[in-house]
C-alpha cells in the first residue's frame, strides 16, 4: 500500500496479492479512504498465473527459494525482485542458486539489524541437473 500511496503518477498500477478476507477487506477500505488507486487480488500468490510486473516486493512470505518460485511467473522479462532477508540470506542464496539462476545485488538493511535487501534481476530456473 505505502508503493501505492508514493505512486509518482498516472500510468503505475500496483498490485496487491492478499488471500486473507479480513486483511483484504482492511486495504479495500485504506485505499477507499486516502483516495489511492490500487489493485487488489484477493488470491493466494500461487494461484496467481501472471502479472507481467515490472517489480515484484514481497515482506515475511517465504524462504528465498520459495520466493523466487512465487516471482517467477509474475515478474515481467526484464523486472526485478526487491526481498527484505534477515540474516539466514547467505543459506538462503546458496540453496536458491541450486535452482534459480540470477542476478544479485545485496543491500544492509536500515530497519532490520542482520537484515538485507536483496535485489534480483534476470531470474530464470536453473535446468535440471545443471550446477
Amino acid at each position: 500500500m505505502i508503493l501505492a500511496i508514493g505512486a509518482p503518477g498516472p500510468g503505475w498500477e500496483v498490485s496487491l496479492i492478499e488471500s486473507n478476507s479480513k486483511k483484504v477487506g482492511f486495504l479495500r477500505w485504506v485505499a477507499a479512504d486516502l483516495g489511492v488507486q490500487v489493485r487488489i487480488v484477493p488470491e493466494r500468490i500461487e494461484q496467481v498465473i501472471e502479472l507481467n510486473a515490472d517489480v515484484v516486493v514481497s515482506r515475511a512470505l517465504a524462504d528465498l527459494p520459495g520466493l523466487l518460485g512465487y516471482a517467477a511467473p509474475l515478474v515481467s522479462n526484464g523486472g526485478l525482485c526487491c526481498f527484505h532477508k534477515g540474516q539466514d540470506v547467505d543459506e538462503e542464496l546458496t540453496r536458491a542458486t541450486k535452482y534459480w539462476r540470477f542476478e544479485l545485488q545485496k543491500r544492509v538493511s536500515r530497519v532490520a539489524g542482520g537484515g538485507c535487501v536483496l535485489t534480483i534481476r534476470n531470474l530464470s530456473p536453473r535446468p535440471v541437473g545443471a550446477a
